[in-house]
């Protein structure tokens, strides 16, 4: 899910001018303060392991120091670098390098333990056990096969739904694809993807 947008502001747009102007990587340290938390709590809501997090958004920033040269002000910032977070989180679970978050129930209290309903309180543990990053390792494989074996178009708005959980304004609203063309598209995608993946994405749809 996209995390939220902080304000804009003076210091921030300061630092990418200096940037572009040539300065050195002291003035990328604004960047680096005000958006390492976001990025790594962006990046905590969709992986399992709380390293990958934090590496992710490292390599969000180092990105974003790379590609200041092709920030355009007539966008946000905000808007800009969150692109490339969500390029990095796309190739690393391509790459089978990120293990997308899944919630298992386990109980809070001892197993004899009962809560207000006569049974033990259980809360979502969110570490995947070896099992299951097996499982979410394959299925990955699986998906990434298929969806890049969909026509060019197809394939953007379909990766932003399936491994962002996008709405279809927010695909839009990246890409620059129009809205009833993103539906279009989800919906032809959906088409040829659900009889090839049924088995592996039972009840996920997307």
């Amino acid at each position: 899910m996209p995390w939220s947008d902080p304000p804009e502001d003076a210091e921030i747009l300061q630092a990418v001018r200096d940037l572009q102007a040539g300065a050195g990587p002291a003035a990328f340290e604004p960047i680096y303060r005000r958006f390492r938390r976001p990025l790594t709590t962006f990046f905590a809501n969709q992986t399992a392991l709380c390293e990958d997090a934090e590496d992710l958004a490292q390599q969000t920033l180092v990105k974003a120091y790379e590609k200041i040269h092709q920030f355009r002000f007539e966008a946000r910032f905000q808007t800009w670098l969150r692109q490339i977070g969500e390029n990095v989180w796309l190739n690393a679970l391509r790459d089978g390098k990120a293990v997308k978050r899944a919630a298992r129930l386990v109980p809070l209290e001892a197993p004899d333990a009962e809560g207000p309903g006569g049974g033990a309180t259980r809360v979502p543990d969110l570490a995947p056990t070896p099992e299951e990053a097996a499982l979410a390792g394959e299925r990955s494989r699986v998906l990434q096969a298929a969806v890049e074996a969909l026509p060019a178009g197809m394939r953007t708005c379909t990766e932003l739904r399936v491994y962002q959980d996008l709405p279809d304004r927010e695909i839009s609203d990246v890409t620059g694809i129009g809205l009833n063309t993103v539906r279009s598209q989800l919906y032809e995608a959906r088409k040829r993807l659900e009889p090839l993946l049924a088995k592996y994405f039972q009840g996920a749809g997307f």
